[in-house]
């Protein structure tokens, strides 16, 4: 996917989530809705409203058809997690203060921060996240602020003592 709009200072970015721009994630697409199709063909089972769409993939004569009908019918589910997943190195989009690395101003407060998705439903994370970006926003980091140890900071007069 992209963001576009937030360098140029547009009011709002728009994110494209470009599923199926790469050829891997074609292919890959490709393959799963034609194996779910086998699948469920092979076991009598049913995917619910998604029998009618592997079975359609299966009936194109060529894979750019197939690609164009996914294209047109495929929706996004689940969660997008860790697509702009925060972390401490320079190569982690959004860092811990969920501001986003390279573009003044912009923070993301999402389950994409989450580097990996969690085992329970996202939301209260997700929650937290936002309750987290708000507190930071305000200028509130106490609890929140980790050094790269992943401890808080020491008081200046803690730091201050141990000098002396």
């Amino acid at each position: 996917g992209k963001c576009q709009g937030v360098a140029c200072g547009a009011a709002q970015a728009q994110v494209q989530f470009d599923g199926l721009a790469n050829e891997e994630d074609q292919r890959l697409m490709l393959l799963g809705a034609r194996r779910a199709a086998e699948i469920a063909r092979a076991t009598g089972s049913s995917m619910g409203s998604a029998d009618k769409g592997m079975s359609e993939v299966e009936q194109f004569s060529s894979d750019a058809e197939a690609l164009e009908y996914l294209r047109r019918e495929c929706r996004h589910v689940g969660h997008a997690v860790g697509t702009c997943a925060m972390g401490a190195s320079d190569t982690s989009v959004v860092d811990g203060e969920l501001k986003v690395r390279g573009i003044e101003g912009l923070r993301i407060a999402d389950a994409s921060v989450m580097p990996t998705l969690i085992s329970a439903d996202p939301h209260g994370t997700v929650v937290a996240i936002a309750h987290t970006a708000a507190d930071l926003m305000k200028g509130k980091r106490g609890m929140y602020y980790r050094n790269q140890y992943g401890l808080p900071p020491v008081p200046e007069t803690q730091e201050a003592g141990l000098r002396s």
